[in-house]
């Protein structure tokens, strides 16, 4: 809100209320910005005092480049420039690392059950993990670019990718879809 204050002053007052009325009142921004409400405004706002606190910061250790929650939401699973890395979500605590890759994980997917996990790589692989034992369960090779993005589909049987596969000769980009892998699933 800050960085638009000028935009919103000089916009309909609409608009500078509806926002406005959305800071907690305890906020530094609040106090910055209650003076420029007209007095014949009735600003009704929101129930909160302060904004929400923020549960818990998880440290990587390098770059992350994909999250996605476990099925029940127990764990989280981070993409980094050099391994995939658990995470308890009641705790925050670190739970393993899983390492295979031999370039960074741009894409992380659980399966339905959340017993296996699919990673994509810059170096153009997936790999299935065991989420339990953090044993690679199998790697799926044949992508000619980075594995950009990996899906399970809901009932676990078909797992998705696609990649960004660099041709010179026309500066596109195309993707490319796996099909079936229900062998590895159980």
């Amino acid at each position: 809100m800050q960085a638009h204050a000028c935009t919103i002053e000089a916009s309909a007052p609409q608009v500078y209320m509806t926002a406005f009325s959305q800071v907690p009142a305890n906020t530094l921004l609040h106090k910055m910005y209650q003076k420029l409400v007209p007095d014949h405004a009735n600003v009704c706002h929101n129930l909160n005092n302060d904004w929400p606190p923020l549960i818990t910061t998880l440290v990587a250790h390098s770059h992350v480049m994909a999250v996605t929650f476990s099925p029940d939401v127990a764990t989280l699973a981070s993409g980094t420039a050099k391994e995939t890395m658990l995470w308890d979500i009641h705790t925050g605590g670190f739970k393993k690392a899983l390492k295979g890759h031999s370039s960074g994980v741009l894409s992380v997917a659980f399966s339905p059950d959340g017993t296996t996990l699919a990673t994509g790589s810059v170096d153009k692989t997936i790999i299935l993990w065991d989420v339990h034992t953090g044993e690679l369960k199998g790697i799926l090779k044949g992508h000619s670019g980075m594995a950009r993005s990996v899906v399970i589909s809901p009932n676990g049987a078909t797992l998705a990718s696609g990649c960004s596969c660099w041709r010179a000769q026309e500066n596109t980009q195309r993707p490319l879809w796996c099909g079936k892998v229900s062998s590895i699933f159980p």
